[in-house]
């Protein structure tokens, strides 16, 4: 497992979309709250899983922790890079891609239904 140091903005999503929940439960905002007020590090996060394409664009697989971890400095957090792990399964990013499709990788919309695009 290789692990990188990166500063989440310069991150890019592989969804147009997140849902405001994490699948544990906890909202996406408590934790951006969390993250911005300091009860909560990066590190109380579980590791983001990145792609790396050949052109050297890195695009998360985590996208909701990428969206709360860019939120928290955008509300004046503290921390600038967070850990992340280096995926090399280019199958599920180019999945999430195609299903939810994105003109702009770098933004994601919050909506409760984030259902993947479907020709």
């Amino acid at each position: 497992m290789a692990l990188l140091q990166v500063d989440p903005r310069q991150l890019l999503y592989s969804q147009c979309c997140v849902k405001p929940f994490f699948k544990d439960g906890k909202t996406v905002e408590n934790t951006i709250t969390g993250l911005v007020n300091g009860t909560l590090s990066p590190e109380n996060i579980p590791i983001m899983r990145v792609c790396i394409l050949p052109d050297g664009t890195m695009h998360s697989l985590d996208n909701r922790r990428l969206y709360a971890f860019k939120e928290a400095i955008n509300r004046g957090s503290t921390f600038r890079t967070v850990t992340v792990e280096r995926s090399s399964n280019l199958n599920s990013l180019k999945w999430k891609m195609n299903n939810s499709s994105s003109e702009n990788w770098s933004q994601v919309v919050v909506k409760f239904d984030c259902r993947p695009y479907r020709n």
